[in-house]
């Protein structure tokens, strides 16, 4: 991976942990919390330690572990923006 696609991964990570950080502070419900943001929280963890151990074929299998917690993380925002801060799941 070359040093300027190491740094734009590097930048999409940060985003996502800004969104993550921004989601759980809006998102009220403390089960619906967990249950939007667990499994990109997990594919963020995941890309990080790719990152983290430097390799160039590990960094290489980062990338689809950040674009899951991506669209989950944007679907999720779309959630709260469409039905607000006390968003739930039926059960």
């Amino acid at each position: 991976m070359s040093e300027q696609s190491l740094k734009d991964f590097r930048l999409r990570v940060d985003a996502m942990k800004a969104l993550i950080t921004e989601l759980d502070q809006t998102i009220l419900n403390p089960e619906a919390r967990d249950h939007f943001l667990s499994f990109p929280k997990s594919n963020l963890r995941e890309a990080e330690a790719f990152l983290a151990d430097g390799n160039n074929h590990t960094v290489g299998i980062a990338g689809p572990a950040l674009a899951l917690a991506e669209t989950r993380l944007v679907q999720v925002k779309k959630l709260v923006e469409k039905y607000g801060r006390n968003i739930h799941f039926g059960g």
